[in-house]
Formats: C-alpha cells, sequence, structure tokens
C-alpha cells in the first residue's frame, strides 16, 4: 500500500532548471526518501486553467511518491508556467512533447534509473503518451482523465466560452495558435502506432463515456491494461481555491505505480549532481530564490496568525532581471492572484514580469505560504487564498527585494488577494513606493457569511439585470430568492447609511474599527502611493470609494490615489486585448512615477 500522508512533509524538495540550452524549462526535483530506486516518475500537467487547477494534486502526488522511495520529477513544458519563453507560432504538441523527452532524460540523470513511469493529467496524459511511444524505456504509464481525441479536446474548449483573434483560439486566458490547434485536431490515442508503455493505468472521468478504442488498441498491442472510472472530476475541476483532490484517484495511483515499481531491481542515484538555479534566455536572466520568514507575526496581520506560533516556510519565488541592460533601480513584488501559483492567471504574472524586467526593472513573483510551490507555515492549511500568514510573508519578500544592490524604489503589485495583501504590507510598515492593486474585492478580514464584496457584487448583478425580460418572468414565477435579495438591501442599506456617521466620528477623532480611511491617510503621510485598477465587472472600486469616503476622494485629488478602469475586462483580465491595456497601464507608470533614473549597471542578485 502506499504510505501515510503522514510521512508527506519530511521529503524535501529542490527547484531546478534543465533542457536545452536558451529553452530551459522549469521543474521541481522530489528525489525520493531512499538512496536506491527503482522507478523514477516523470509528472506531465494539464493545459491553461486545467493546469492552474491541478497543481495542488500533482504537487500532492509527486510528494507521496517521494515519501514511498520513487524519486519524481513535476516540470512545466515550453512556454507554459514558469518555462522559459512563448511558443509564439510554433506547435505546441510538438514542443511540450519534446519536452516530455527531456523532463524524462533529466529524471533518469539524476535518478540513476534506467526506466521511468510517466503520469499524465488531462492533455499531458497525451503529451505522455505521445512521447513514450518514441522510447523504450517507459516502464508504465499512468493516464489522469486522458485527452484521447484532439478534437473533442477542442470542442469542449470552445463549448466552455473560447473566444480568440485571427487564427487564435483563447480558453480561460491562454492561448492556441493555429498550428497547436491543427496538431490537436489530428491527436487520436488510438491511432498510435504501439503501446506507450507495457503497463498502463487508464482512470477515466465518471461524468463522461470513456476511450474503449484507445483501451482496445492498447490491448491488441500487448499491453497490459488497467481501466478504472473513479470519482473526483467535478470537484477537481474548480478554480485553484475551490479545487478539491480526489482522493480515490490519488490512492489508486499511488498503490499503481508501488507495485510497479516492486517489480524492478533497484539502483542507487549518482552523487554530486548540481541543480540549476538560474537560466537565460531571450535575454533575460531568471533565478531561483527562497525568502526566509521571521517566525513573530506583526500585530494586526490577521485574525488567524494569533493562534499559530511555529514559523512560515520557506517562500519559493523567481527573480527576473535584463541580462543586458541598465539597471532601473526599480524592484517589483508580484503577488499570488488567490489560491494560484505565482504564474498567475493566464500567466499573466510571468508576462509581466518579463515585460518589466525588459525595462530595466528587478521583478519577483512569488508563493506565499501554502500557495503553489511554498509550504504552509507548520500546521496550516494549504491553498488559501488569505493565509494567515500572507501580509508577514508579502513583508519578508519586500524586505528581500529591498536588500538587493542598486534598488532605490520598491513597488508591489497584487491581483484580488494579491493586492489586498500588497496594500496590507504597506499599511504595516513595509518600505514600498507605490501599491498596484487590481480589483481588490476587500480591504479587511472578512468575517461574515454574506461579506460586504458578496453584497457589493450581488446588487451590481442585479442593477445590470433590471431591464432584462427574462429576469422578471423567473422573479413572477418565484425563480428568485426573495429572501436573499432582501437581506441584500438591508446589509446594502445599512452599510450607505453608516458612511455619514462614520465620517462624522472621523471628523471627531474617533478611533473606527475597520476603518479604510484612516489606512489610505496614513499611505499618503508616509508617501506611498496607490493605484487601483479595476475591471468594469468588479465591485471593489464601488468599496474602496465608499469605505474610504471623503479621505479617498481628497486623495484622488492629490494624486495618491489614482484609480484605472477598464471596462470591458472580466476579474481575471483573461481576455488578451484587456490583458494587454491592463500591462500597458502598469507598464508605463514606474518611469511617471520617479523620473527617468540614471543608468546602472545590472544588479547580481544577493
Amino acid at each position: 500500500m502506499a504510505c501515510s500522508e503522514d510521512a508527506v512533509k519530511t521529503q524535501p524538495a529542490s527547484p531546478l532548471y534543465f533542457g536545452p540550452q536558451g529553452q530551459p524549462l522549469y521543474g521541481v526535483w522530489h528525489p525520493g526518501a531512499q538512496a536506491a530506486a527503482s522507478l523514477a516518475v516523470v509528472l506531465c500537467s494539464a493545459w491553461g486553467s486545467e493546469d492552474l487547477a491541478t497543481h495542488h494534486l500533482l504537487k500532492h502526488l509527486a510528494e507521496r511518491l517521494a515519501a514511498m522511495g520513487l524519486p519524481v520529477l513535476r516540470f512545466d513544458a515550453q512556454g507554459c508556467g514558469d518555462a522559459a519563453g512563448e511558443l509564439g507560432e510554433a506547435d505546441g504538441i510538438a514542443a511540450w512533447t519534446a519536452s516530455v523527452h527531456h523532463a524524462v532524460d533529466e529524471a533518469r540523470r539524476r535518478s540513476g534509473v534506467p526506466r521511468v513511469a510517466l503520469l499524465g493529467l488531462r492533455l499531458g496524459a497525451a503529451l505522455a503518451a505521445l512521447a513514450a511511444v518514441q522510447r523504450d524505456d517507459i516502464a508504465g504509464l499512468v493516464a489522469l482523465f486522458p485527452v484521447s481525441r484532439g478534437r473533442a479536446y477542442l470542442r469542449e474548449l470552445k463549448a466552455l466560452g473560447a473566444s480568440g483573434a485571427g487564427q487564435r483560439l483563447e480558453a480561460g486566458g491562454f492561448q492556441l495558435n493555429a498550428a497547436t490547434q491543427a496538431s490537436l485536431a489530428s491527436l487520436a490515442l488510438d491511432a498510435l502506432p504501439n503501446a506507450p508503455a507495457p503497463q498502463l493505468l487508464l482512470v477515466e472521468r465518471d461524468d463522461l463515456a470513456g476511450s474503449p478504442a484507445w483501451v482496445e488498441q492498447l490491448q491488441r498491442h500487448g499491453a497490459a491494461v488497467q481501466c478504472e472510472r473513479l470519482p473526483g472530476w467535478r470537484g477537481l475541476m474548480q478554480d485553484a481555491h475551490r479545487s478539491q483532490r480526489p482522493e480515490a484517484v490519488c490512492e489508486r495511483t499511488l498503490d499503481w505505480l508501488a507495485a510497479l515499481a516492486a517489480r524492478l531491481p533497484a539502483t542507487h542515484a549518482p552523487a554530486g549532481l548540481v541543480m540549476a538555479q538560474q537560466a537565460e534566455a531571450d535575454g533575460l536572466l531568471e533565478r531561483l530564490v527562497q525568502v526566509a520568514v521571521p517566525a513573530a507575526v506583526p500585530a494586526g496581520v490577521h485574525a488567524q496568525a494569533a493562534d499559530d506560533d511555529a514559523a512560515a516556510a520557506l517562500l519559493h519565488g523567481v527573480c527576473t532581471v535584463a541580462s543586458h541592460l541598465p539597471a532601473s533601480g526599480h524592484a517589483f513584488l508580484l503577488l499570488n492572484a488567490g489560491a494560484v501559483r505565482r504564474v498567475g492567471p493566464n500567466r499573466m504574472s510571468v508576462e509581466l514580469a518579463r515585460r518589466w524586467a525588459r525595462q530595466g526593472h528587478l521583478v519577483l513573483r512569488i508563493d506565499l505560504g501554502g500557495l503553489g510551490d511554498s509550504e504552509p507555515a507548520q500546521g496550516g492549511p494549504a491553498q488559501q487564498p488569505y493565509p494567515g500568514r500572507g501580509v508577514a510573508d508579502t513583508r519578508a519578500a519586500l524586505e528581500w527585494l529591498r536588500s538587493q544592490p542598486g534598488i532605490r524604489h520598491c513597488h508591489v503589485a497584487g491581483l484580488c488577494s494579491g493586492a489586498y495583501h500588497g496594500f496590507k504590507a504597506a499599511v504595516l510598515g513595509a518600505a514600498v513606493d507605490t501599491v498596484l492593486a487590481i480589483n481588490p474585492t476587500q480591504f479587511f478580514p472578512e468575517d461574515s457569511a454574506l461579506p460586504d464584496y458578496k453584497v457589493a457584487g450581488e446588487m451590481a448583478r442585479y442593477r445590470a439585470s433590471r431591464w432584462d425580460l427574462s429576469r422578471w418572468r423567473k422573479l413572477l414565477r418565484g425563480q428568485v430568492d426573495l429572501r436573499r435579495l432582501a437581506w441584500l438591501l438591508v446589509r446594502r442599506a445599512g452599510s450607505r447609511a453608516a458612511a455619514p456617521w462614520r465620517e462624522l466620528a472621523r471628523g471627531l477623532g474617533l478611533p473606527l474599527r475597520r476603518d479604510l480611511a484612516a489606512e489610505l491617510e496614513l499611505l499618503a503621510r508616509r508617501g506611498v502611493r496607490l493605484r487601483a485598477l479595476f475591471s468594469g465587472s468588479d465591485c471593489g472600486e464601488e468599496l474602496l470609494l465608499r469605505q474610504g469616503g471623503r479621505t479617498a476622494r481628497r486623495l484622488i485629488g492629490t494624486g495618491q490615489l489614482d484609480i484605472h478602469r477598464f471596462a470591458d475586462a472580466d476579474h481575471t483580465f483573461s481576455r488578451a486585448a484587456e490583458r494587454q491595456a491592463l500591462f500597458d497601464a502598469l507598464t508605463l507608470q514606474p518611469q511617471a512615477e520617479a523620473g527617468t533614473p540614471e543608468p546602472q549597471p545590472t544588479p547580481a542578485l544577493a
């Protein structure tokens, strides 16, 4: 049987770069609990928004497998995640399949074992199969919810609201170019010339028919195939902070790989192999960094932090600079959006970091504790958009940036929960010049079942649909929850009625609980500028102006608070045009704030 979860946290893991020079791939190596191993495992992730939703699952499987004694490599393929570059017009299927080959070679080199198992999720399962049929060192393949036919997958993407300009298909903020779509359209796993491995485990979705044609083809080629339908698909494929780990799938996968490894002889891993911690591509130098967080948590950071006295884990991040440009003296910190790892929704944090770096700035994108590759504080939960130590983690990351040579100006940027953490870190004294808050939905920890941002958001939706006849028909049919609507109206009226009394209390110098105006004033006195950027569909601007009151409006007049609106954008800027407009608004700002600094040599990272 697979080892228990109690052993998971004992296994160290190391991030690294590997693969071709000029197009390095990003990976995390889990060396395993034993000096000798019989099998290495390579994990091939899903694509696009499915990858963001399932990152925590593959990380969990890697840790469990390593605790069992199996070394594991999980990785980002070319143009994905933290790997180098963009696909441009290249065939993504060919590029990603080549990345699987590089990952298998790296796993063999580091583990010393001659045989590797591939574990692929969704499109990653198809890529694993495409690579495996070209090799003779694959002992087994685990295909979790595999994409067995590319045409069906393309139809699924389009049904989920895909759009795009020209020949590009955009789904969930990720783009597929024409060449990749053509390769996907011709993808059919039941047409592969041979079996990808002698042993296969296929875990099918429990809401759709399976892949009987592929199973029959594998059996004709003499492969031993176990095909199972297990629960967990719907719970897994949700937004990252809601995604639920499919425990039955995990346990079956671990047991199957343990049995496969038990049939193979063990080999000792080679000693002295170096983990490449930096890579250069397209004129940019990226380095993997770790930021230590002090054990002490500042008072007032978050209610959850008070009961946790343990030291936070190291925070994992990527620091980006231009390799041949004079340094600007500016540094930027990019924070997690919700529970999405540091690459950001739509991979926007990677794109923005590299764009800023090409202007000569130093950029750190980091995972707060319990998110992405960073472990939670001891005893704390993972996958929490507002982790108890999130603000303390943000302050530690900003202090790391300030310590880098040549840095004179520091800025923090984040979307949604990242905006909250950046804002609160500045309020609590972090040394920053600018807070770039993108679609903040709250300015204080929410302890209500119906928090202010939900009230504002739902009321905005009601207002937007007041001329929609279908909504009125639903009301007349009794299909609208009138009790909830009434409660929303009461909450909204209460908030509006309280506003003038709070302004009066401020004028009399009386202390107020959860006083955004006081925090805005504090930042203004310190010379910290707040830039708030809002999508047209978001409620954050209303909350900022209502809770900030006259102070917010006065600071807008003085330029210390700047509000920028993107009328057609959604919460995560999932469409390319709106995303580029956001980047333009963010990219031009540092020069306008601090002028054009004297050119400095590109700093070495401390």
